[in-house]
């Protein structure tokens, strides 16, 4: 077993989603098991930053000092779409696990001139895109309104239609991704 760097610090624990410590793994559980194995064996957590582990080796301070011959991409990215017309033997298949239908936290930015019912209108945009929204927060002052919203998207395509529905909703100036 390698000596500990830090032999007078305790290793970060698990404590579950509920923890009050800042120091506290609140979803990574190194025992889980993942494919029959804990996860401790899958995930090398002295590489953290996920810059550093799939990219260029890049930090805060200095440039980037991997070569890697390899990226990894969803199936449906136009990177891959590319890649798959010009030099399909660059290409290996990869199995993740079992698919599942997943949505992707993001933070939306609304500019609008205020008006009764900006904000129903708005929502009805994100409820007909079937786009949940999870936080949202409005200001407004001398009749412009800023909202920002924390919406689950299932894919980047179904953020830039919502987002182009937004727009289009009577006083909005501006919807984009914060």
């Amino acid at each position: 077993m390698a000596k500990p760097a830090l032999p007078n610090i305790a290793p970060i624990a698990y404590e579950g989603p509920a923890a009050s410590s800042a120091l506290a793994f609140r979803h990574y559980n190194p025992e889980e098991l993942f494919d029959g194995r804990p996860l401790s064996e899958h995930l090398r957590f002295s590489i953290a930053y996920w810059h550093a582990f799939r990219g260029t080796g890049a930090d805060p301070f200095g440039p980037g000092t991997i070569v890697r011959a390899w990226e990894i991409h969803r199936a449906a990215c136009a990177n891959v779409a590319r890649i798959r017309e010009r030099e399909p033997e660059r290409l290996i298949e990869a199995n993740w696990g079992v698919a599942r239908d997943e949505v992707f936290p993001v933070d939306v930015v609304v500019e609008a001139m205020d008006r009764q019912g900006l904000l129903r209108d708005i929502s009805e945009v994100f409820s007909r895109e079937k786009i949940n929204v999870t936080a949202a927060r409005t200001l407004t002052r001398n009749m412009q309104s800023r909202m920002a919203f924390t919406v689950e998207v299932a894919s980047l395509e179904s953020l830039k239609r919502a987002l182009a529905l937004v727009r289009d909703v009577a006083g909005v100036l501006s919807a984009s991704r914060r």
